[in-house]
């Protein structure tokens, strides 16, 4: 019954792995204080009326991401909604997963030998 258990939980997570995995994204990505990516942030602030993000960069994607979330989209142009959109694009970029056609298992074996000798 146990391993019967531990293999359907091990069934559940292989199936739904990749599921997690596309979820999570690097935001890590750094973007210097002269990216164009943060003069057009910038523009879409000010096309809002809207006070001017941190000016203090470099900044992280994450940190990109979240300047773009707080400008409203409902009241643009359609030509700065182009601008919103290819910002926005080149924000959430999603990494690429490569899965090969094969799947490989490696299990690899070490043996240690140890010997202690006492003198006493």
């Amino acid at each position: 019954m146990r391993k019967k258990t531990q293999n359907c939980i091990l069934i559940f997570f292989l199936f739904f792995a990749p599921i997690y995995v596309e979820g999570f994204t690097n935001k890590q990505k750094i973007y210097s204080v002269s990216d164009d990516i943060y003069s057009n942030i910038e523009f879409l602030y000010i096309n809002a009326g809207l006070a001017l993000p941190s000016s203090s960069g470099p900044w992280t994607g994450a940190e990109l991401c979240n300047m773009l979330r707080s400008i409203h989209v409902e009241d643009m142009t359609d030509s700065i909604r182009l601008l919103y959109k290819s910002v926005q694009v080149e924000l959430y970029e999603k990494p690429q997963l490569v899965f090969e056609k094969d799947l490989g298992v490696s299990i690899p074996i070490v043996i240690n030998p140890e010997l202690y000798t006492h003198t006493n």
